[in-house]
């Protein structure tokens, strides 16, 4: 037969099912096919006829098939698997010709056949190695390159005529490569690399003890500090003043803040600090200008306290328990703080220890306070956030507060009250709502908190007759003050009317607020308070 086409590699991908390949050219041994598999990693790895694969009979003009044994193991390529199936013959020629006799057709034809695939062999091999241009002035052993000897331990190069030379990594057999780039090649160390490069040394610190008086060892023992370099360690206690550091016995030097020293709890156990060196007596200054207490992280949960200990690691941390909060803690001036609560319980206002702006605070669960340390132990609140649903801007920007005290109330059934001259306290049964819950259901407003509160009262009244001693009058009385509206005999022409009394009163804290009514001139006379004629209403305005 004639070879008219070269036998190219073929290249299957798996899929994990597939197990038979069509091989498409003609093979006259089965070892003359070498098969390799590429993993998903990209290793490739050569089968074994008869263990990982079969061939069907050699000599067919058109090919044959590879099966892939799947048992008992199934050895299917896998997606993301390539299967490679080449032709490699052998460089031996193993027929013998007689001599005399018929022409030996055949075997002559198959021998210049496998001749034919040794050439694609060679050509193969041939397309994936390096070769020079073809007007490239070295040929022959200029191109050959160094013994393995020479080669040893180095790395190929090209010296200025284009031949293969081994370079030992000095600016001598580079060529290409700058001075300066040789002198960082040639560094022994990281510290004398990076002085080669123009930066400073960074140091990480093990072995770090003591609270004030810090000691601590370098992983590369340092005999002197250089000014700029920098030292990272993590404190193995919380500092509670001037600190010093001590490296590698070279000598205590002060550790400062913005030049000046450590006050307490600037150094936080577990917290790492990184420092510069800027004299070399020594004296370290915190990188960045920051302590780390005032550094954002999630601190460990603290228990309510009348003085809120917070003065552990952290800036951020959930206040459990309900007892009443007065002060909290120290943890250095310029601290900022959130706390977020778990439980409702108060915050006492004190306007130099715990300022929060004019009054006790009572918080709810997943209510979220910053506090400001502006002083040494005296803070004050910057921001408190309501947990979810109790203030909300809609997408209008109207604002609603579910949490807001405001409430209005009337009364259900008809009241008699005789003009005897004595105050009746009115009764509203009736909430149409009460947000917050400060009303009683009967009569009595309480507020919350301390506050401006718009209160409002529609009287609604019959059965009173025009005289010159008569006077009607509406209270709404407080804890601290009483507002009164009244008609006299010059207003009560008509004996059915309402009377309506509105105010912004000034409540503290638990202060309550009632509607009253006092009648006088009318002597024995009944005035009639009809049935959902009279309200009550009220909302914290400021």
């Amino acid at each position: 037969m004639t070879v008219s086409t070269e036998p190219a590699a073929l290249s299957y991908s798996g899929d994990g099912a597939t197990a038979t390949f069509a091989i498409t050219w003609k093979y006259f041994a089965k070892a003359h096919v070498v098969v390799t598999l590429r993993d998903s990693a990209g290793s490739e790895a050569t089968w074994v006829l008869g263990t990982q694969y079969t061939l069907t009979d050699e000599g067919i003009s058109t090919g044959g098939t590879l099966t892939v044994v799947t048992a008992p193991v199934d050895y299917t390529p896998a997606a993301n698997e390539t299967l490679l199936i080449e032709l490699i013959p052998p460089n031996t020629q193993d027929s013998s010709l007689p001599l005399g006799g018929p022409f030996p057709s055949s075997t002559v034809e198959d021998e210049l056949d496998e001749a034919a695939q040794r050439d694609a062999k060679l050509t193969t091999v041939l397309d994936r190695a390096l070769l020079v241009p073809k007007t490239d002035t070295q040929a022959g052993s200029n191109l050959e390159i160094p013994i393995d000897s020479a080669r040893a331990s180095k790395f190929l190069s090209f010296d200025a005529n284009g031949k293969p030379i081994v370079a030992a990594g000095t600016s001598a057999n580079l060529g290409p490569v700058s001075a300066y780039i040789d002198t960082l090649l040639d560094d022994s160390n990281f510290v004398t690399a990076i002085t080669t490069l123009g930066l400073q040394p960074h140091y990480a610190l093990g072995s770090v003890a003591g609270t004030n008086t810090i000691t601590a060892t370098a992983a590369t023992t340092l005999t002197a500090h250089v000014a700029g370099d920098l030292l990272t360690f993590v404190p193995a206690n919380d500092s509670t003043g001037a600190v010093t550091l001590n490296v590698d016995t070279i000598g205590a030097g002060a550790i400062q803040l913005n030049g000046a020293a450590l006050v307490s709890k600037e150094l936080q156990s577990g917290m790492p600090v990184t420092v510069r060196v800027t004299n070399t007596t020594p004296l370290f200054e915190i990188l960045g200008g920051e302590p780390l207490a005032r550094r954002w992280t999630q601190g460990a949960d603290v228990i309510s306290a009348t003085d809120l200990l917070i003065n552990i690691p952290g800036n951020e941390f959930d206040v459990t328990g309900t007892t009443t909060i007065a002060t909290l803690a120290t943890k250095g001036i310029g601290t900022v703080v959130v706390l977020q609560f778990d439980a409702a319980l108060t915050l006492a206002h004190d306007a130099a220890n715990l300022d929060l702006g004019s009054a006790d605070i009572v918080t709810a669960a997943s209510d979220v306070a910053v506090f400001y340390e502006y002083a040494s132990a005296d803070w004050r609140l910057i921001s408190y956030t309501y947990a979810a649903d109790r203030r909300r801007v809609d997408s209008t920007g109207a604002v609603t507060n579910t949490a807001q005290p405001c409430f209005r109330a009337h009364n259900s059934v008809l009241t008699d009250k005789t003009g005897n001259n004595t105050l009746y306290t009115m009764i509203f049964d009736t909430e149409a709502y009460d947000q917050n819950a400060d009303f009683d259901g009967t009569s009595t407003f309480t507020a919350p908190i301390t506050g401006k509160y718009l209160l409002t009262a529609q009287i609604g009244y019959s059965g009173l007759t025009a005289s010159t001693s008569d006077t009607l009058e509406a209270s709404i009385i407080t804890s601290n003050d009483s507002y009164i509206g009244k008609k006299s005999n010059s207003n009560l022409i008509e004996p059915t009317d309402f009377l309506t009394i509105s105010i912004v009163a000034d409540m503290d804290s638990a202060d309550t607020a009632v509607v009253k009514i006092l009648i006088a001139g009318e002597a024995g006379d009944v005035a009639d308070f009809a049935a959902g004629e009279s309200h009550f209403s009220g909302v914290l305005v400021a």
